[in-house]
């Protein structure tokens, strides 16, 4: 009865060790699908932005070009994200900055946008997208942390080399990505 009751304690153990790496995968999971989901949100509202622009656009091929180059693609749903799927991620921020701040300075160009009431619509909701990103940014950090201080603790150590469970890559952006869009600043400055 004792060897028994040692087997099932260990069991146990294990069992609660596996399903803590589990929780942990599967929040850092949740955590990289909600910065990808606000990727993908403020590429729509790209979009949307350029499309409101586009009669301005004909002579801004430049703006153009990034627009096709800002898709967000993340990693398929219910997967760890990679290295490289971080960095497309990280990538992704910085061009579609890129794109907000040339559509954002065209409306100082162009007094017609100024006046444009979907513009300034698509601006706040632009700005509501970059704090979102910004606390998914955040989150997933937070989790990668948990993550990959989860699988380098002892006993955890041992049951994730034997899982296959690997390290996470942080997600950087460069500091000027991480701050929110100033809608007024980039309004009232000439970018060219």
């Amino acid at each position: 009865a004792g060897v028994g009751s040692l087997a099932l304690t260990i069991l146990m153990y294990v069992i609660l060790v596996f399903n803590g790496l589990v929780s942990t995968q599967q929040r850092l999971m949740r955590a990289w699908s909600l910065i990808d989901i606000q990727l993908k949100r403020r590429f729509d509202l790209i979009t949307n932005l350029v499309k409101v622009c586009r009669a301005y656009l004909e002579h801004e091929q430049e703006t153009l070009d990034l627009v096709v180059t800002a898709r967000a693609g993340g990693s398929p749903p219910g997967t760890l994200p990679t290295t490289s799927d971080v960095q497309a991620g990280e990538r992704t921020t910085e061009v579609q900055a890129q794109v907000v701040q040339k559509l954002f300075a065209l409306k100082e160009d162009y007094p017609e946008l100024q006046a444009n009431q979907v513009m300034g619509e698509l601006q706040d909701s632009i700005t509501d997208t970059e704090d979102r990103l910004a606390i998914a940014r955040t989150f997933y950090n937070a989790a990668t942390a948990n993550y990959n201080s989860r699988i380098k603790r002892v006993p955890e150590v041992l049951f994730a080399r034997m899982f296959g469970y690997q390290r996470a890559a942080f997600y950087a952006v460069d500091q000027k990505h991480t701050q929110v869009v100033d809608v007024d600043a980039a309004l009232n400055t000439n970018g060219h």
